[in-house]
């Protein structure tokens, strides 16, 4: 008798699920509140392998609810997946783990995605999701989206090929300052470990290969204090700029989010280095430090670092609006003329 005979047991399925469960790898983007109990969840069950991406630092305020962390880890300012993948070697089995402090770029995403069979999305960022969704549309990948904030969950399994894409449901990228994050609105752990249950759940059932229509996704949604979910339908956008009939596909957009407990915005530059490095030598020049993997600048209070993936963090934030206009002005394609 080993650690997975109880799986195995569950008839008619049991012996064909963990099977499948052993033989997959699974790529979690983010462990923070949903992505922690998730991965654990994960590890305990023998999932084949998890690769795991995640290029925050632990902090206090993140004890409460992500739970592969220490106190200890927080006042190192530890690496979160370094830390994550040494808790998870805790827990043994037979999961092979990877943990990379990188985060999802639009330029790094396809070569993650496809060495998974399945792909959970558990980070904070519009933009990644949309970045997840193109890769494994374009690689015929599934995926799983959950969300948690304050006291509220949302969960989608895009698990069918030819179904409605991401951007069916989020259609348009809304101002940053208009999008809540747990710094700003708070979550509670209830909410995140909730989202991580219905995540796996989904997981589960795309292990037993329950059938999916493909022409729409199923939307959970639930609240804490709520008995159950609730289900709606997601049905392909005929106007979706990425998938509807005779469309091009639309890239992510330059989304900025800003980082929880931090006061800076985090971004992705849309130009090169030199093209960059120009600009903060412009009219109102830069301090600029520049090594092979990173750039940093500073100018009064300021302070503006460019990693070589096109990762760009840039604070303090005082004034929302003046920042994203500093940013973008710095990352975003070159206005008509510029060399």
């Amino acid at each position: 008798m080993d650690r997975y005979e109880r799986q195995r047991r569950v008839g008619p399925d049991g012996a064909r699920v963990d099977a499948k469960l052993a033989a997959s790898t699974v790529l979690l983007v983010g462990v923070g509140g949903t992505g922690t109990p998730l991965a654990t969840a994960l590890v305990r069950a023998g999932v084949g392998s998890l690769i795991i991406l995640d290029p925050d630092c632990v902090a206090e305020t993140d004890l409460a609810r992500q739970t592969l962390y220490h106190s200890l880890d927080a006042e190192r300012g530890a690496p979160k997946s370094d830390r994550a993948v040494a808790e998870l070697e805790r827990i043994g089995g037979r999961t092979r783990l990877e943990g990379h402090a990188v985060a999802l770029t639009p330029r790094n995403s396809a070569d993650w995605i496809s060495r998974a069979d399945l792909v959970f999305d558990a980070t904070d960022h519009l933009s990644a999701r949309v970045w997840i969704d193109e890769a494994c549309r374009a690689e015929g990948i599934p995926w799983i989206h959950l969300g948690a904030i304050e006291d509220r969950f949302v969960v989608i399994p895009f698990v069918a090929a030819g179904g409605p894409c991401f951007r069916c449901y989020a259609p348009e990228t809304p101002p940053t300052s208009s999008l809540g994050t747990c710094e700003t609105r708070g979550v509670f752990p209830a909410t995140t470990h909730l989202a991580a249950a219905h995540g796996f759940a989904a997981f589960w059932a795309w292990l037993l290969e329950v059938p999916v229509p493909s022409g729409s996704r199923e939307v959970l949604r639930g609240r804490v204090g709520e008995a159950g979910v609730r289900i709606s339908t997601l049905n392909r956008d005929p106007e979706c700029p990425t998938c509807s009939i005779g469309s091009r596909g639309q890239s992510a957009s330059d989304s900025l989010r800003v980082i929880c407990g931090r006061n800076r915005l985090e971004g992705w530059a849309t130009i090169d280095r030199k093209t960059l490095l120009a600009r903060l030598r412009g009219a109102e020049p830069w301090e600029i430090e520049e090594e092979s993997e990173v750039v940093r600048a500073r100018r009064a209070d300021e302070r503006l670092t460019y990693f070589s993936d096109g990762r760009v963090i840039y604070g303090p934030v005082r004034d929302l609006a003046e920042a994203e206009r500093r940013v973008r002005a710095l990352i975003s394609p070159a206005p008509t003329g510029e060399k």
